[in-house]
């Protein structure tokens, strides 16, 4: 999950786009009271299957909190108390929080493993020794990857910076801090963003001047990138994404290519977007691609996300002076979609938008809504709301079905990760008949056992399939799995698939399952068109001790199980077995043990 912090001003009521789309905008419960200006608040966010965590400082306290899908409070907690404590960010990875925030001349982090419900002491890194000036983070196996600039000076209205580096792990904490300003022209830069590709860190800086605005400060120069090799540890050349005027920059990482995001402070927020891939050591000449043009957005008041397709989710403020600023969404999938409007501004309240997340294919974009405080009581108040895009649950993976000859077959499967997720939806077909809703299952289990049936030994009887979709608290539904199929009186022959939505799109055979195996395994196949099958187990002198051929066959998925006897129903000794799998157009081997 990849998520930027980004501060904006912004109003507005949301538009609804049915059940795949943009929900209704959410408002949390979570309200805040700040004594002092809005520009010293710093929020962000991360999303996973627990909900949305969020982390904040208002003025003297930092604090926690994690909202489910529906807006509610789930917990809330106090993380750090001081005057400077400021710039949190929290990320997380396989279940693992990091918050890791700025407090006075140290860096601090703390961990949880129970989704906010408890925390770690502090871990300091306190060999920073400056005042900070921008922190960004994130994780991945490793731990997660800090980068954090500080002042060289004390003038508060006009300062310059040294961006670094480090990593922290659970094991073994802090790692060596590494400064990323360090080479060349670029021996000073600051508003450092940073992104993670496979191997690689990608770090974002500029190489200017900071100056207050009027609502906040901002820093103009050149954008420069530089990338850290993951495996190595060594750091290559910085590349210039902007050469001039550029106020804020951040970086986004597919699979295969680095996109890189800068406002050019002249045109008072004309965004551009540039493309390169992971290894390239360049960026493309040009301005890039506009993103979104004169429309006074805010500096740095923009957030990017990869979602599992590995598009990208850009979320921008278009308006950040006069009666309008609306919040508008565009994806970019080998080219850029339109804008689309996601919260519209009609009364010119104010917001602050914090930051996305995206969780699969949905996306959660934070923000926040700023009201006056009445007299007696001074400063804002601050209400967290989000807005979620809601698409199709992901198709549960790793469905498989396990059980051997006398047993009730069982199903598993991995636990999806959406955190709007309601239920499993299991489906059943007897004897190649119409699939039909047999059973759902609680968001918190991950497999079913179908009592009803049993697996046994004999002749080709008959066949039970089952395949598995996720639904959400939307009632959107996700693909179905492929089927896993079991022979109810031995071993399984084919039956055909039914379901248009899941007709083959050409040969496949599966690895045998289980293997190593005791009594029985199985492998599984698919047909695109009639085929007459043939499957030949032997052992590793070549001999075919089991041999099962099938004319015809229609186009569907198919299982076969060897139960380890030959065809005279002798049983077979331990030792290694070769399926082969033949059709006039496909041929597949695989191997299989069998142990006694």
């Amino acid at each position: 999950m990849i998520k930027k912090l980004v501060l904006l001003l912004l109003a507005g009521i949301t538009v609804s786009y049915g059940s795949v789309g943009w929900n209704d905008l959410v408002e949390t419960d979570l309200r805040l009271h700040h004594a002092g200006d809005y520009y010293q608040i710093h929020l962000d966010a991360y999303a996973d299957s627990d909900g949305i965590h969020l982390v904040f400082d208002i003025y003297d306290t930092l604090m926690y909190a994690l909202v489910d899908s529906e807006g509610d409070i789930v917990r809330q907690s106090v993380l750090d108390t001081h005057t400077m404590t400021e710039f949190p960010s929290i990320s997380g990875h396989n279940g693992l929080l990091y918050v890791v925030y700025a407090k006075n001349d140290d860096l601090l982090l703390k961990t949880s493993t129970n989704a906010g419900t408890s925390w770690s002491n502090e871990a300091s890194n306190s060999t920073v020794n400056e005042e900070f000036s921008g922190l960004d983070a994130t994780s991945n196996d490793q731990g997660l990857h800090v980068v954090w600039s500080t002042e060289t000076n004390d003038d508060p209205h006009s300062d310059i910076f040294d961006t670094y580096y480090s990593l922290f792990s659970t094991s073994t904490g802090w790692g060596t801090n590494q400064e990323v300003t360090n080479y060349g022209s670029a021996t000073l830069g600051g508003n450092p963003t940073i992104s993670l590709s496979e191997d690689r860190a990608h770090i974002a800086f500029n190489y200017g001047t900071e100056r207050y605005n009027g609502y906040q400060m901002v820093a103009e120069g050149t954008a420069f990138t530089r990338d850290k090799n993951l495996s190595t540890g060594s750091w290559y050349t910085p590349q210039t994404l902007h050469s001039s005027y550029s106020a804020f920059q951040m970086l986004v990482a597919t699979d295969d290519d680095l996109h890189g995001f800068y406002v050019d402070s002249r045109a008072w927020g004309d965004t551009f977007h540039r493309e390169r891939t992971i290894a390239s050591s360049s960026w493309p000449t040009g301005l890039g691609t506009s993103v979104h043009s004169l429309g006074n957005m805010a500096y740095g008041a923009m957030s990017a996300t990869i979602n599992s397709d590995q598009d990208v989710d850009f979320v921008y403020l278009t308006n950040y002076i006069g009666s309008y600023a609306d919040i508008k969404y565009r994806q970019y999938s080998s080219s850029w979609g339109n804008a689309t409007t996601i919260v519209e501004d009609e009364l010119y309240e104010t917001y602050r938008f914090l930051s996305s997340s995206a969780v699969g294919d949905d996306i959660y974009v934070v923000i926040m809504r700023v009201y006056s405080a009445q007299p007696p009581v001074s400063g804002q108040y601050f209400e967290v709301d989000y807005i979620q895009y809601d698409a199709l649950p992901e198709t549960p993976a790793n469905f498989t079905k396990s059980g051997s000859v006398g047993q009730n077959p069982t199903l598993s499967w991995s636990a999806n990760i959406e955190p709007d997720l309601d239920y499993y939806q299991l489906y059943k077909q007897e004897n190649g008949g119409n699939w039909f809703t047999w059973t759902t299952v609680d968001k918190g289990t991950t497999s079913r056992t179908d009592n009803g049936v049993t697996i046994a030994v004999g002749k080709f009887v008959e066949q039970v399939c089952y395949k598995i979709t996720a639904v959400d608290v939307g009632g959107n539904e996700s693909p179905a799995s492929i089927p896993r199929c079991t022979g109810v009186d031995g071993i399984s022959k084919g039956v055909s698939n039914n379901s248009n939505s899941l007709s083959p799109e050409g040969f496949s055979v599966l690895l045998p399952y289980p293997n190593p195996f005791n009594p029985s395994t199985s492998i599984q196949y698919t047909l695109p068109k009639p085929s007459s099958v043939s499957i030949a187990v032997s052992n590793m002198k070549g001999n075919i001790v089991a041999n099962y051929r099938q004319e015809n066959q229609s186009p569907g998925f198919y299982e076969y199980a060897w139960n380890g006897v030959d065809d005279d129903g002798i049983a077979q000794p331990s030792g290694i077995y070769i399926f082969t799998f033949s059709t006039p157009d496909y041929r597949a081997i695989h191997k299989a043990v069998l142990v006694r």
